[in-house]
């Protein structure tokens, strides 16, 4: 039996309410591994020379044959992990208009900071693939360490929709600062979907809600956090009328 339940907090701070929901979630299997999903668009990003594949890379796109290389729009994601171990990573590109195709997609990691002018410092591993197909690859994570996955394309053409996974044996933790747009945290069997979406304010009301993807960025009815399981969910729903200074 399913059982629904709806909460309405005013004025509260978001932090509060996530930090609940995460509560609320560790307390399910607090040792079980966690699953991350996000999803963005590299379309109008801004762009770099991206590095050439390798673990690691050890040039950038174009050196080796002495022309331009490739010169691509990216996205990069901030994240640590809570526990030292082996993660795996794995992008999935999503067919985007105007070609409606599935794209190369091309993921580097990068350890301690990223500076897109300088590809080969902190870069850790680069792989991509040549039929649009999933890229897939581990990668031994340290608890504390700051990590940027950029996605980007293998060639000048390729970029859209996109959607990355980065699961292993502990909770992948977003950093605020990250341009990711939507997120999924799976843990012991829950799933936790915080959207880092558009933030408008209603005509009626002065009331604000953030748009949860699938829907169109005017459509603002919607949860901004939802707890799902199987015999249980929970949908919060955030009002931003005395904080207007509330921001992702």
């Amino acid at each position: 039996m399913n059982l629904m339940l709806k909460t309405k907090f005013f004025s509260k701070s978001l932090m509060v309410i996530l930090g609940l929901a995460l509560a609320t979630v560790s307390t399910v299997q607090p040792s079980t591994a966690a699953v991350f999903n996000y999803q963005d668009d590299t379309t109008n990003e801004p762009i770099w020379r991206r590095v050439a594949p390798g673990n690691p890379p050890t040039l950038i796109s174009g050196e080796r044959d002495g022309n331009m290389g490739m010169s691509v729009p990216y996205s990069v994601f901030d994240f640590t992990v809570d526990r030292s171990g082996s993660y795996t990573i794995s992008g999935d590109s999503k067919p985007t208009t105007p070609a409606n195709r599935k794209w190369d997609i091309f993921l580097t990691l990068y350890e301690g900071s990223f500076n897109p002018t300088q590809q080969l410092t902190n870069v850790l591993i680069a792989s991509t693939t040549t039929n649009g197909s999933t890229v897939t690859f581990n990668r031994e994570l340290v608890t504390g360490e700051k990590y940027f996955l950029v996605t980007t394309g293998r060639r000048v053409n390729d970029f859209g929709k996109f959607s990355n996974t980065i699961s292993g044996l502990g909770e992948i933790t977003p950093i605020p600062e990250s341009n990711s747009i939507p997120a999924v945290l799976v843990v012991g069997g829950i799933t936790l979907l915080l959207s880092k979406g558009k933030v408008r304010r209603q005509k009626a009301g002065g009331r604000r809600q953030l748009c949860y993807p699938p829907l169109k960025e005017w459509d603002c009815n919607k949860e901004v956090l939802y707890l799902a399981a199987s015999s249980l969910s929970i949908i919060i729903y955030l009002d931003c009328s005395s904080d207007p200074e509330l921001k992702f």
